[in-house]
């Protein structure tokens, strides 16, 4: 356990937390309590405060205390900023009304924007080794959140109303040039079609030496002016409704319609690295949900070995239910709101931060 007196201003402090606040929707990570305590004191210098020995007065002290603490329990740490107020010699008669209160936030805020000569302190309490990082990190990120949002509402410029622009009237016209060559395009690639599923002459690819490699290259480029020409045309059809492009759109959806539906959704780059093992290209291993490695240096015999060899704060408190992918020597893992992605370097002995976004 340790003690760190911080040179942190109070003002910072309470900032940063509203914010904290606001970008949680009300109710952030983190548990935070307010309190207001008195410390008498019946042995004190009397003639200091015009005061005779046999008067019935204490010295009291009020002191009140903001305490900032994570909901997780790793990297637990504590904030405590202290404000201590000085109310002088006290009659012991009102003292009664004087009992320890909890304090809502705003109340805490107000007694440190009225006093302007209180003493300050502000302590970080930190129960393991990593803390004091965790701590850091935290600060950190909510600064830097902070920053850019002032940055953003300082560059946001009220949006100036626009008149609309009038078409000419030889543009009217120009759809109907578009959809002439949409068909032309979707004939050409109903012939193409036809002939895949006649067992004849593939687009770009040779009849006497086609390869497997090049018939699927094929088939997905097909795919892929489909969808393109699909979007065109729709597009045609909302800026000027006609029924050729009408009748255009249903052709090139009849010929989508009679694709593989995994080339509809075009090439998968990512199925060969899921095959590998050494690679974690999505959240559960692979399509099929198995959560399951191939490799075998973790067995039965050792599980019960396994130790942390190293760790990774982000600064966010709220839960990270994204799991981390690895892809080459290079490991990917996002926060929580504000939805930061980390590139860690896993050759790098301290796994240094490639980059963020």
């Amino acid at each position: 356990m340790g003690v760190f007196i911080l040179k942190l201003p109070l003002k910072e402090i309470i900032n940063l937390v509203r914010f904290e606040s606001t970008q949680a929707y009300g109710a952030p990570e983190l548990n935070m309590t307010a309190r207001r305590e008195y410390l008498i004191e019946e042995d004190f210098d009397h003639k200091a405060y015009g005061l005779q020995e046999d008067h019935d007065f204490d010295l009291v002290t009020s002191i009140s205390t903001l305490t900032i603490e994570p909901r997780v329990e790793s990297g637990y740490w504590v904030l405590e900023s202290v404000i201590e107020e000085s109310l002088g010699a006290v009659r012991r008669i009102d003292e009664y009304l004087m009992t320890p209160s909890v304090l809502s936030f705003d109340e805490f805020e107000k007694i440190f924007q009225q006093q302007a000569h209180n003493v300050i302190t502000v302590r970080l309490i930190t129960q393991t080794q990593s803390a004091k990082k965790n701590f850091d990190y935290w600060l950190a990120d909510l600064r830097a959140r902070l920053s850019e949002t002032e940055l953003s509402r300082q560059k946001v410029v009220p949006a100036q109303s626009k008149k609309p622009i009038a078409m000419p009237p030889w543009m009217a016209e120009f759809p109907i040039l578009i959809g002439s060559a949409m068909i032309l395009g979707a004939g050409a690639l109903v012939w193409s079609m036809n002939n895949a599923e006649d067992n004849g002459p593939r687009l770009n690819t040779s009849p006497s030496a086609a390869s497997a490699t090049n018939v699927v290259d094929s088939n997905i480029q097909q795919s892929r002016l489909l969808s393109r020409a699909l979007t065109a045309l729709q597009h045609v059809q909302e800026i000027s409704p006609r029924n050729e492009i009408k009748s255009i759109i249903e052709i090139v959806s009849a010929v989508q319609g009679k694709q593989d539906p995994q080339l509809r959704e075009g090439h998968d780059p990512l199925l060969a690295l899921i095959k590998d093992p050494k690679q974690w290209v999505s959240p559960t291993g692979d399509y099929a949900n198995t959560r399951h490695s191939a490799l075998k240096q973790i067995t039965t015999e050792n599980v019960g070995k396994l130790a942390p060899a190293w760790q990774f704060s982000t600064g966010v408190l709220r839960g990270h239910e994204g799991a981390p992918l690895v892809i080459g020597d290079v490991m990917y893992l996002h926060t929580p709101f504000p939805n930061i992605v980390y590139a860690l370097d896993l050759k790098d002995p301290d796994h240094k931060i490639l980059w963020k976004y």
